[in-house]
């Protein structure tokens, strides 16, 4: 059962700092003392510091302040100090007045969480169980109780607690959800479904257990109404966690009926970017990379942002357009040069281009910001081993292995096969046989096996992990290398064939790839890798799409700009409006005025068809609302221009025309000369012989229709 976003049911959340209330509050003997009660307003500050010295000079001066021994274990196992923890609850149990029921039912819940974050299970049911019997009405002591035995795999006796949580609180969705969860961990799919529903009842705003509702069908294989709950919990919640995880299994079951269905869904909502974000992702994972790239370019004409970006490089480097990929990431990387992720996916693709040397510099930025973080050692050293730099191979995979995990599988193999290559059979035969300690059957486990002379039980392992996942074009292509080590030509063939029909396209390593060896020279080899090779350079000749390249060519401008009260305006054009704009560097995208707004529509420099957000209205007037997204035909700065951008109204009169960083960097790459006191603008501007060729097209269509 994989986790969803789903309120936590505690009586107090575990650990925070909340006194448990008397019926007689009032009468507590120590309220009105100075240190306690300054400990208990640090504690409603957050400021726990402060709250601690306050609460232990309250214990100083009283000894017997069971409230504040409890306060302070709180505070200590927020730190996760558990032992101190345990010993201030251990007095706040012992000074507690025997007739304050309430209080001493928390102090057990407090030593319950206590002894679970320590691992005394029995101890720390033994208290959930004394906090129930002082306070046997507090549904959430039975849903706390709940949870722990949900945690524990008990889920009988979890549902048995949510269900008492449900009669002491009738009304509350969330205990019902967690007794479907618990049938859905037994397998009782259709109890868990009617919890769910009854869930979604009880609170129709609650599209978590709408999203829940769709799992329990989903199991039930009905596939069509799983889906249908999963869309309208994103109707009604953007996003919502639970139907997110929903759509993506959904995918591993009916991968067609869930594209369709989000297809619809774009196509009925097409300014929703959430179901284009949503669509675009499945694409990808579906390996509709065309398709994909083809949304995720439709999200950048709205909002450039890096991650989407980073989503659209992710799509190309898959497709085996690396070129595309190297562009798009870079362009991440102007927006958030700073983001490691970024940067590795960058060496990534150049490894993937051959560009080694680069590749390597991305990853020394990267360890520059995370010199701990052991995969990109890992990393830089795989490298260095296709580079044949064996010795810088070798230290950075020993500085991983120092870092992270020895015992860790991926090092391992990375080490014994550098330490082969360098003729250090005794040293990789050791890390070989480490590998096969490990119980779980990996990639390179038959790897290991076949380098140690067990080559039945390599070829065993491979076929195993190839029958598992047939369509994993990584499984084939490391038993392609498994039998070409082997010298069993046929079946590496056969295997290598595959990797390539399912999509594997990293053909510079494919070149480079020393496992490969045994095979490269026969014309089987030769004309499989030409053949995918081919088809892959015909649809991304040089790594750019033949369109992109015959119609555009690069040119640059020089826009004067000035400078009036500290802001820099540039003159601009918005669909022939001649207007300023003030370069933002703060703000991400076009923003105008009311005023300016009002203007143009009346003018009829803009049209209400222009008017394109989901929740904009005009008034009687004809004013434009607040919050309302226009599409601008045309903006136009020196010879740059762009087509169909979206911009921002804003609803107040002196608001300035705003030009965002990133909506800049939509006409191209931006320059500004502070001497010169110009924006050089280098942008894509349509080829003068393909403009004629599509004005004759326009021309030949006007003259037919005639």
């Amino acid at each position: 059962m994989k986790a969803k976003a789903i309120l936590t049911l505690i009586l107090a959340c575990a650990f925070t700092c909340v006194s448990a209330k008397n019926e007689k509050e009032e009468e507590y003997k120590h309220n009105n003392c100075y240190n306690f009660k300054r400990g208990v307003e640090e504690v409603e500050k957050e400021n726990n510091e402060e709250a601690e010295k306050y609460f232990k000079a309250e214990i100083a001066e009283h000894s017997d302040c069971d409230r504040a021994y409890q306060q302070l274990a709180i505070i200590y196992g927020n730190q996760g100090e558990n032992g101190d923890a345990l010993t201030y609850i251990n007095q706040a149990i012992k000074y507690c007045p025997k007739k304050d029921n309430l209080s001493q039912a928390f102090n057990h819940y407090v030593k319950a969480k206590v002894m679970e974050n320590l691992d005394r299970l029995d101890e720390a049911e033994a208290e959930f169980t004394e906090s129930i019997k002082l306070d046997p009405e507090n549904s959430t002591s039975y849903a706390e109780r709940g949870m722990f035995y949900y945690t524990q795999k008990k889920h009988e006796q979890s549902y048995a607690d949510y269900q008492k949580a449900s009669e002491l609180e009738p009304g509350f969705a969330d205990y019902v959800i967690y007794m479907g969860i618990n049938m859905e961990a037994m397998e009782k799919y259709q109890e868990a479904f009617n919890h769910y529903e009854y869930a979604f009842k009880l609170a129709p705003n609650n599209y978590t257990a709408l999203a829940y509702k769709g799992d329990a069908l989903l199991k039930l294989k009905k596939y069509n109404d799983a889906i249908n709950c999963y869309i309208e919990a994103l109707n009604g919640e953007n996003f919502n966690k639970g139907a997110l995880d929903g759509i993506e299994d959904a995918v591993e079951e009916v991968p067609d009926v869930v594209i369709a269905k989000l297809k619809a869904q774009h196509v009925k909502s097409p300014k929703e970017q959430m179901w284009t974000a949503i669509l675009a992702s499945i694409l990808y994972n579906t390996k509709k990379y065309d398709e994909a790239a083809k949304l995720y370019n439709e999200l950048l004409q709205d909002e450039p942002e890096a991650p989407i970006y980073a989503a659209l490089s992710d799509t190309h480097k898959d497709a085996g357009d690396y070129q595309q990929a190297l562009d798009n990431i870079e362009k991440a990387l102007e927006l958030n040069p700073d983001e490691a992720s970024y940067l590795i996916k960058k060496a990534v693709i150049l490894l993937s281009l051959g560009e080694y040397d680069k590749a390597i510099e991305a990853t020394d930025s990267c360890i520059e910001q995370n010199p701990d973080f052991a995969y990109l050692y890992t990393f830089r050293s795989s490298i260095h081993k296709e580079k044949k730099d064996l010795d810088k191979a070798l230290a950075d995979v020993n500085t991983a292995i120092n870092l992270g995990n020895e015992t860790d599988d991926e090092k391992l193999f990375l080490r014994a096969r550098i330490l082969q290559q360098m003729g250090k059979n005794d040293e990789a035969k050791n890390d070989f046989e480490a590998i096969l300690a490990d119980s779980a059957i990996t990639f390179n486990m038959p790897y290991a096996n076949l380098f140690l002379g067990n080559m039945d039980l390599a070829f065993e392992q491979t076929d195993s992990l190839v029958n598992d996942d047939p369509n994993n074009e990584i499984a084939h292509y490391n038993a392609a290398c498994i039998y070409s080590l082997a010298n069993k030509k046929e079946e590496a063939l056969k295997h290598l064939e595959k990797s390539l029909e399912g999509g594997y396209n990293d053909f510079m390593h494919i070149k480079v790839d020393n496992d490969l060896d045994n095979i490269r020279e026969t014309p089987e080899f030769k004309a499989l890798v030409k053949k995918y090779e081919d088809q892959l350079r015909s649809k991304y000749p040089g790594g750019e799409k033949v369109e992109e390249n015959t119609a555009f060519e690069e040119a640059t401008c020089e826009v004067p700009y000035t400078k009036k009260g500290g802001v820099t305006q540039v003159k601009c054009q918005v669909n022939g409006l001649p207007l300023h704009f003030i370069f933002d560097t703060g703000a991400s995208t076009i923003s105008i005025s009311s005023v300016e707004a009002m203007f143009m529509l009346k003018n009829e420099y803009l049209t209400k068809k222009d008017i394109v957000g989901s929740s904009y209205f005009t008034d009687a007037n004809g004013d434009i609302s607040e919050g309302t997204i226009i599409n601008l035909k045309e903006v136009k700065i020196g010879d740059a221009v762009l087509k169909d951008v979206r911009a921002s109204v804003v609803h107040n009169q002196k608001a300035p025309l705003l030009l965002g960083q990133s909506a800049f960097q939509k006409f191209g790459k931006i320059e500004i000369d502070n001497t010169k006191k110009v924006v050089t603008i280098t942008y894509k501007k349509e080829k003068a012989n393909n403009a004629e060729a599509e004005s004759t097209k326009a021309q030949a269509k006007t003259k037919k229709k005639k």
